[in-house]
């Protein structure tokens, strides 16, 4: 299977699979879907896991980009390492972990202490709206520690999925503000010769 580059609406940043852009727009992009999609192909017909393509989460990435990815790194990550881990529940678990539903860069939309309640919110929407079992609320619920630290991983599964929020957060955040300035560094040493 060849991985080519992505350049359709549903994935410009090119981290989710072919299904997922025929799912929602109707056209296939170029992305080969890969082993995280038999977990999470059912939850991308929903509109609640749609939605979440409505929100921004870190720079210009969608939240359901961004989710995506991290299911796709946590099961990666696992298989890597030859870890132990129940799989579904894994890929489920990042799948969900930010499904908070709201817009918390609009100050009007945001609920208060964001960053400390998000997980909470998602874990009570992925119950409600999908059943998940305890597992994968809990890893959920965690995936913003040390934030706070009363919600540490207890599993290896939720700790997989902390770390690859992490990861994908701060190359998310990082890489355009390294970009940015990589662009100006040239024009600007241009202006000071």
């Amino acid at each position: 299977m060849t991985r080519k580059s992505c350049s359709c609406k549903f994935c410009s940043d090119s981290h989710l699979c072919a299904e997922t852009c025929s799912l929602a727009y109707g056209e296939p992009c170029r992305v080969m879907a890969d082993d995280a999609w038999e977990f999470i192909s059912e939850y991308l017909t929903t509109d609640e896991v749609l939605s979440m393509h409505e929100y921004l989460q870190h720079g210009s990435v969608t939240t359901l980009s961004h989710s995506v990815l991290v299911a796709r790194m946590s099961l990666a990550f696992a298989r890597r390492y030859n870890l132990k881990v129940n799989e579904k529940d894994l890929v489920t678990g990042a799948l969900m972990h930010d499904l908070f539903l709201y817009n918390w860069h609009d100050r009007d939309a945001v609920k208060p202490l964001h960053a400390l309640r998000h997980p909470v919110y998602a874990a009570e929407n992925a119950v409600e709206i999908f059943g998940v079992n305890d597992h994968v609320a809990h890893i959920i619920r965690a995936h913003m520690w040390p934030l706070p630290p009363t919600r540490m991983p207890m599993t290896t599964e939720a700790w997989i999925v902390t770390l690859m929020d992490k990861w994908s957060a701060t190359k998310e955040t990082v890489e355009p503000m390294v970009t940015t300035v990589q662009n100006y560094m040239p024009r600007r040493k241009k202006q000071l010769a």
